[in-house]
């Protein structure tokens, strides 16, 4: 680019050459400038986007049920709570069983004597 930018200026050639540099590097810059405004434009939509989209995911942890919070969905949390209850009880046949099987060994140990 340098061969076509001699120092002396005052020729029409040079001149010619010169104002075509000064176009086309002004033209760049001009597209340049149109492009950072719908940049800018288009992450200040973006940025706007983001924002509503936290609101939004802050709006419903608020809202939510305390288990939701603790990333478990109400009916596991219901099932989970009939799993254990189903368990509770079968101990607790387990245990009366055997409540009643020592109760019946006594009664008979009972009669034996």
């Amino acid at each position: 680019m340098l061969d076509y930018l001699p120092w002396n200026f005052s020729s029409p050639q040079t001149q010619k050459v010169y104002d075509q540099v000064i176009r086309e590097t002004s033209l760049i810059f001009s597209l340049l400038t149109v492009l950072l405004f719908f940049h800018t434009i288009h992450m200040i939509i973006l940025d706007r986007a983001l924002d509503l989209d936290r609101e939004d995911e802050q709006e419903r942890i608020r809202t939510q049920p305390q288990f939701e919070k603790w990333g478990r969905h109400w009916e596991d949390v219901i099932q989970e709570q009939v799993k254990i209850e189903a368990n509770c009880n079968e101990e607790i046949r387990a245990k009366s069983t055997a409540v009643e099987q020592a109760g019946l060994i006594a009664e008979i140990r009972g009669r034996e004597t």
